[in-house]
């Protein structure tokens, strides 16, 4: 570990500094509650988002404020019962997006959209400035456990997800 050096891109997210970085490799963490999610790859861009699944999940006056219109028509139209996890299945993949992109809340959540309904496949729908950049990306939901919903946005297609709880080990 006294070995392993960070940097930091303009935006404060943290990477390994090219001579720690074994082969290309990348890393992202999130927290909430009592859970952590951390994912790695080589050479793809990768973020990560978990939250605990609240009260206030489900406020409609945030998704106003900065999600799509397409992503708040999307979550009026779910049942109430659905919505405080439509609300996080939307906020936990914009967020794995926009930390993948190293960019975080520079890149403004309403510019690209998501889906969200419970049971749909995560997937980046579009985004405003560049039609080709949502075919460029996986988004992936992380069974965290009860109470938690999460995401990984990684670079490019045909990656093997694997999960370990270390938890259970």
């Amino acid at each position: 570990p006294e070995r392993v050096r960070l940097t930091y891109n303009a935006q404060g997210r943290p990477e390994l500094a090219d001579e720690t970085a074994p082969d290309g490799l990348r890393f992202n963490v999130s927290h909430s509650g009592a859970l952590a999610l951390v994912a790695a790859t080589r050479g793809r861009a990768i973020g990560v988002d978990i939250e605990q699944v609240h009260e206030r999940a489900a406020a409609m006056g945030i998704a106003r404020r900065f999600f799509s219109r397409e992503e708040v028509a999307a979550l009026r139209a779910l049942p109430a019962e659905a919505r405080r996890v439509g609300f996080l299945n939307c906020w936990t993949r914009k967020e794995a997006y926009i930390k993948a992109k190293g960019q975080g809340l520079s890149l403004p959540l309403d510019k690209f959209s998501v889906t969200l309904a419970p049971g749909d496949p995560p997937a980046l729908l579009r985004t405003q400035d560049d039609p080709a950049e949502a075919g460029r990306w996986a988004l992936h939901a992380i069974d965290a456990g009860p109470g938690y919903v999460a995401a990984v946005a990684v670079e490019g297609h045909g990656l093997r997800i694997e999960v370990i709880d270390w938890g259970a080990a």
